[in-house]
């Protein structure tokens, strides 16, 4: 989930520059729709482990040749630490349309954040990328609905690409490890379900994605990734006739020692950052449409150096 989760830190970004320009606080809250999980039975494995990379490597192939796509995202982070002060906590839930042959993309979002003894903040937005602009509207107490909206440049095309899905599918890339969980059945299409554990440049490129708003990592003191992944799962949900994939569940513990990373904002001596959620793909290959609502046409214009660095 690398790529999705820098989507939406970028555009989170985006909702609280809104803020700020609008001169009011944090959005209301809206309810995402909840996906179901039904239960798999573990059997034994009915592929032998050549059989198995062979699967992943169909997958990869299937699902990054797809036109269109829905998504379902339910993720929630939990960072602690010791030796500091401490704990920061974000639940996030999305609903996103990929069309990839026109490059656009429409989601729904909410985030909800707690750190320390800040209370908790929750923001909701809607994201349009179009062929030249990117437009985002958050609902700001008060005022109501808030449009903004910035020219794509090459820096935020890399953030909002709606290829950007097609990435996500490489953890099924030359994984480190591949072991099968059984069989499972999601919004009525039957799967195979196998556990995935990365590759090492997959594991750095996820943990500087999730790590690198809060801290920094000397890669040249970190021995291997056991160093830094205490728990490190992907259970990849793969349909039996398309080879699609139909959803991905991820549990992930994140150690970071200040022997070889540090941050700007707070004092530890080990911190410590878990990770769940599933991401759900189905609809694929069918005819969409994303239109940008009239009320967009007022958006704010905000430059996109506003963005840089992000």
């Amino acid at each position: 989930m690398v790529k999705i989760n820098k989507i939406l830190a970028v555009t989170l970004a985006i909702v609280v520059l809104l803020a700020v320009i609008t001169g009011c606080g944090s959005a209301a809250t809206t309810t995402a729709p909840a996906s179901t999980t039904p239960t798999t039975p573990k059997v034994s494995s009915p592929f032998t482990q050549q059989q198995l990379t062979q699967l992943a490597a169909e997958s990869l192939l299937a699902t990054k040749n797809t036109s269109s796509l829905k998504i379902n995202m339910d993720l929630t982070t939990t960072t602690s630490v010791d030796g500091g002060a401490e704990t920061a906590e974000m639940a996030m839930k999305a609903q996103a349309v990929f069309d990839t042959p026109q490059n656009q993309m429409m989601m729904s979002a909410e985030m909800t954040t707690k750190s320390g003894t800040t209370a908790i903040q929750t923001t909701a937005f809607d994201l349009y990328v179009l062929s030249d602009y990117v437009y985002i509207k958050a609902n700001i107490p008060e005022l109501g609905e808030q449009w903004i909206k910035t020219q794509i440049t090459n820096d935020i095309l890399d953030s909002f690409d709606a290829n950007s899905m097609q990435e996500e599918m490489d953890v099924l890339q030359n994984p480190a490890s591949i072991e099968w969980v059984g069989y499972g059945t999601t919004r009525n299409v039957d799967c195979y379900i196998i556990k995935i554990i990365p590759n090492s440049d997959y594991l750095r490129q996820y943990a500087q994605q999730q790590l690198s708003d809060r801290f920094e990592i000397n890669w040249d003191k970190v021995q291997d990734m056991s160093s830094i992944y205490k728990k490190i799962s992907y259970n990849v949900w793969i349909a039996k006739d398309t080879k699609l994939v139909q959803k991905m569940e991820i549990s992930t513990v994140i150690e970071l020692s200040s022997d070889f990373a540090k941050s700007n904002d707070i004092s530890f001596k080990t911190a410590t950052t878990e990770i769940s959620g599933s991401l759900e793909m189905y609809d694929y290959n069918t005819s969409v449409t994303i239109n940008l609502p009239e009320e967009a046409s007022n958006a704010i214009e905000v430059s996109p150096e506003a963005f840089s660095g992000q």
